[in-house]
């Protein structure tokens, strides 16, 4: 099964978070909204 990334790093002082979105390839462009949804409720505080 082949599948497609998309990573967001953030940094905040010394802690690094990592998002990672992952969806077979075939599927990735449709899972879009899904990753701007985890990805913009994402909080560092």
């Amino acid at each position: 099964m082949a599948k497609k990334y998309r990573a967001l790093w953030v940094q905040k002082g010394s802690t690094l978070y990592v998002i990672l979105c992952s969806a077979r390839v075939e599927d990735y462009d449709a899972q879009q909204a899904n990753f701007d949804l985890v990805i913009n409720s994402f909080n560092a505080g």
